[in-house]
């Protein structure tokens, strides 16, 4: 009887790893770095980020965006700067029309032009003082 649970666990095991599914279909997962801290304050309505993207591009390039929303009523922030399309390691975009007086969350999100599910973000807090 203890030998029937070794192999029936054993092979359920077999079975889960075989069945586990990448998200990113083959392709190198997204990662990236930006240089806007947690909590940023400008004096600016616009907020300049610097993106470096570390892991491998495809030769389709990765698209990248910037979305922002207010924190406390999360209304969208409009318009933003265009996404575009990279083939490079060093970018920039900018949040732009910052609301004053009022933090705004934005993120910055990187997705390959070929596996749209392969993709990643990171956001951070500015307030246009």
């Amino acid at each position: 009887m203890k030998q029937y649970f070794s192999i029936l666990f054993i092979g359920f095991v077999l079975l889960t790893i075989g069945c586990t599914k990448n998200i990113t279909n083959g392709s190198d997962p997204i990662v990236f770095t930006i240089d806007a801290a947690a909590s940023n304050i400008t004096v600016a309505s616009n907020f300049p980020v610097a993106i470096k993207i570390t892991s491998r591009i495809s030769t389709d390039g990765l698209k990248v965006e910037l979305t922002a929303e207010e924190e406390v009523s999360g209304l969208s922030v409009l318009p933003q700067a265009p996404s575009f399309i990279t083939t490079t390691v060093d970018n920039s975009t900018s949040g732009i029309n910052l609301p004053q007086q009022k933090w705004v969350v934005a993120t910055v999100k990187v997705t390959d032009v070929n596996n749209a599910k392969n993709a990643a973000s990171k956001s951070f807090r500015v307030i246009y003082k």
